[in-house]
């Protein structure tokens, strides 16, 4: 599932190979997929070329952008609530005080 964004990137470039041009639709599903496939990165950029060829941006595509970069805030938060920088000392696994604390919680 998480690598369905390699596959609508790919057909966004084997249309515009074979002279289709993507649409609001087409572009709306790959922001979608790299989101969902932890990319948020390639899911603006698409955004910015849909921007570009002045292409109507609609909310689910927006929508689609904003739960890709909230995914990415979430992991990012999961990974800093695991580590703790002790100076001097490095990074050292932290022990949840909650035994009720699962990550799939996040």
């Amino acid at each position: 599932k998480g690598r369905r964004w390699k596959v609508a990137l790919s057909l966004l470039d084997e249309m515009k190979e074979k002279g289709i041009e993507p649409n609001e639709v087409s572009y709306g599903v790959a922001v979608s997929a790299c989101g969902n496939g932890g990319q948020w990165e390639k899911a603006l950029e698409l955004l910015e070329q849909m921007r570009k060829e002045n292409m109507k941006i609609n909310t689910i595509t927006y929508n689609s952008a904003i739960a890709a970069l909230a995914k990415a805030a979430r992991s990012e938060s999961r990974q800093q609530r695991r580590y703790d920088y002790k100076p001097g000392g490095g990074w050292s696994k932290v022990e949840s005080s909650n035994p009720s604390y699962n990550d799939n919680d996040l």
